[in-house]
């Protein structure tokens, strides 16, 4: 009886170990998507600010100049139709989920709406190696255009918190 009551503690014990190690893991990779609700007015600018900074430790040693994007743009007008460009910064933009494999938008694309007027984009950013390691990294821009004119601008900074 006192083999099998010992077992059964070891089993629990390492069921536990198992759970604090996957929560840990999940921690870490909280931070490696930055996630932002915009609201878009025409003629109008947004700055929005991406960390890489807060990435989770792995994420940061194997690939820290790739990382994702997710904005949810909401707008006034349900009729827009509207188009999305990035400038200066090296980005594949896509309305996919990021369970699976991301159908690369061109500029052309017309963005699809989702409910309540939002358009969700989403962007996987890539910037040079050697910029991560200074506090800041990039800037550049998301264009919104409804047809051919230009609706509004996201300014897109990208810094490092760790460094100063």
């Amino acid at each position: 009886m006192n083999k099998q009551l010992g077992k059964k503690i070891l089993l629990v014990l390492a069921a536990v170990m198992v759970m604090i190690l996957l929560s840990s893991f999940k921690m870490q990779n909280e931070g490696d998507r930055s996630f932002k609700k915009i609201v878009l007015n025409k003629n109008k600018s947004v700055e929005y600010t991406v960390d890489v900074g807060k990435m989770g430790l792995l994420k940061y040693w194997l690939e820290p100049n790739v990382f994702s994007v997710a904005l949810r743009c909401q707008t006034e007008d349900d009729t827009l139709k509207l188009r999305c460009e990035t400038e200066g910064v090296d980005a594949i933009i896509s309305q996919g989920s990021k369970k699976g494999i991301w159908k690369k938008l061109k500029s052309e694309d017309v963005l699809v709406k989702r409910s309540k007027n939002t358009v969700p984009i989403n962007l996987e950013i890539a910037v040079p190696s050697k910029n991560i390691y200074r506090r800041n990294v990039q800037e550049g821009k998301i264009k919104i255009w409804n047809q051919d004119e230009l609706y509004s601008v996201i300014n897109l900074k990208i810094v490092n918190s760790r460094y100063q």
